[in-house]
């Protein structure tokens, strides 16, 4: 049998150009899909707001990584805005595939998705609440804490009228829950969304009292709390503990001051009239003997010791 000689060498052109085919074929290179609205000048912005002084942050990949809807101050009837374009660039992955894909998504899409996933295409005039058993997620109804999304900058009084009245509604029903745990003897299972609804109703409960620190009024022996700079109302007590906060305050006036033989402007009266008595103990002290000329040093002036002449000055002729 003759021997076989022949060998497939790697080396050669035939075989690097099929090398190369394969490598393609298994390991393409990515390919760019962009959108066309990516250059794209936005037409309008989708504002979502706040009505809760919870700030909510929401997760979803096109935001990278969260949405955050930023907290309503407590002396603002509504939060700043989280501003979105009119079309929001969004991902594309295609599963099996290296391409790197952009498209566009309508922006009320995403802010609806964001705020209540289980109702998409709505808005806060088509929003209704969707019982838990049927509904595809827990906790994601951001309507019901006193979100929304508008078109509008600054949103119209009907749409914060109507975002607050849902937020009072879920709150009422955290009360309910907390009161209950309270009489089953679970206060420790309240949550702290219920205390920011006892907050949001200006409450006070058994589950949900202030701590505060509490003196003796001297005008009437009652307790009351230390931040206060008078005991209301005047009628009944009226002791002032610091006058001039008061009257910064708007609950006494500087006539009342003045009656009272109060020093207005004098942060701490009895040190000042501490430092008085001790100026007048000195000077009674310093007074002359019987006997002498020398005349009792004047308070708040240099005594005649310590005042120096000044020095005549000498005219010399040339």
């Amino acid at each position: 049998m003759p021997r076989v000689t022949a060998v497939i060498s790697s080396d050669s052109r035939n075989a690097r150009r099929l090398t190369r085919a394969k490598m393609n074929e298994l390991n393409p290179e990515p390919e760019q899909i962009l959108d066309a609205n990516i250059r794209r000048k936005p037409e309008y912005y989708v504002y979502i707001y706040n009505v809760s002084t919870m700030e909510q942050k929401i997760a979803r990949p096109w935001a990278h990584p969260a949405l955050i809807i930023p907290a309503c101050e407590p002396d603002q009837p509504y939060s700043q805005p989280l501003v979105l374009p009119d079309i929001v660039q969004d991902r594309v992955e295609r599963p099996g595939s290296w391409d790197i894909g952009i498209r566009g998504v309508d922006a009320t899409f995403l802010a609806q998705d964001a705020l209540h996933p289980d109702l998409i295409g709505g808005d806060w005039k088509s929003y209704r609440p969707i019982p838990k058993g049927s509904a595809a997620n827990d906790g994601t109804d951001l309507y019901a804490y006193g979100c929304w999304w508008s078109l509008n900058n600054p949103p119209t009084e009907e749409e914060v009228e109507t975002a607050r009245n849902r937020l009072a509604a879920t709150y009422r029903q955290e009360i309910r829950k907390a009161t209950a745990l309270q009489m089953q003897g679970k206060p420790d299972e309240i949550s702290p969304m219920a205390h920011r609804a006892a907050d949001f109703f200006d409450l006070e409960l058994p589950w949900h009292a202030e701590l505060t620190a509490r003196i003796v009024c001297p005008g009437c022996g009652e307790k009351i709390p230390s931040s206060m700079v008078r005991h209301m109302p005047r009628e009944k007590c009226g002791y002032v503990f610091d006058w001039n906060r008061a009257i910064r305050a708007g609950v006494a006036t500087k006539k009342e001051a003045d009656d009272a033989g109060v020093m207005l402007g004098v942060e701490d009266p009895e040190a000042f009239e501490e430092r008085l008595e001790a100026e007048e103990a000195d000077a009674v002290d310093n007074e002359p003997t019987e006997g002498t000329d020398e005349p009792a040093p004047v308070i708040g002036t240099k005594s005649a010791e310590t005042e120096k002449p000044a020095p005549k000055r000498s005219r010399r002729r040339s």
